[in-house]
């Protein structure tokens, strides 16, 4: 199975790195693709892992030379690849659901301290955001080859366990869904 990482080479999603460390027969891209090669890398590829920071119209791209590298005109190819495709980005929710895509995704995902103030997680401190970020990134990338609706649901019980203790996996972990 070919698999795609997009992961826009940012220090402050390194710890998202673990997901994919595993991954035999991979393709990763981190910068400077044009979108004709993200569109071609996706078509060809089994499953596509998306990940890094966004909002609701895609995955942030600065380092693509553009501001998304991942944006509505990559849904059809997207749509093709049904649930073989996770999207880890803040609000990636929101482009998920608005498209009707399918696969693994995140809502708001708290991966600083400045975005758990923000969003109201009172105590976050910076070894709480690193403890919910490494659980998180573990919990995926041990279970990574599989089916990812079986990453989902793996994920989902493992990061439960973080959420009894870690008020930011607390906010993060209902906000992790599948379709």
């Amino acid at each position: 199975m070919k698999t795609l990482v997009i992961h826009p080479d940012d220090r402050s999603t390194d710890f998202l790195r673990p997901i994919y460390k595993h991954v035999a027969n991979l393709t990763l891209i981190t910068g400077e693709a044009t979108r004709d090669e993200i569109l071609d890398h996706i078509e060809i590829n089994d499953r596509v892992f998306m990940m890094g920071h966004g909002s609701p119209m895609g995955l942030f791209g600065y380092n693509f030379g553009r501001p998304y590298v991942i944006y509505s005109d990559c849904v059809e190819v997207l749509r093709k690849k049904e649930h073989n495709v996770m999207y880890i980005w803040c609000h990636a929710n929101q482009f998920v659901e608005h498209y009707d895509l399918k696969g693994m995704y995140s809502g708001m995902f708290i991966s600083e301290v400045a975005e758990a103030n923000f969003c109201g997680v009172k105590d976050a401190t910076q070894e709480l955001v690193t403890a919910s970020n490494d659980w998180f990134a573990n919990a995926c990338g041990n279970c990574i080859n599989e089916s990812i609706e079986s990453v989902y649901t793996q994920v989902k019980d493992s990061y439960s366990v973080e959420a009894k203790y870690n008020p930011v996996a607390a906010y993060n972990h209902p906000l992790l869904n599948f379709k």
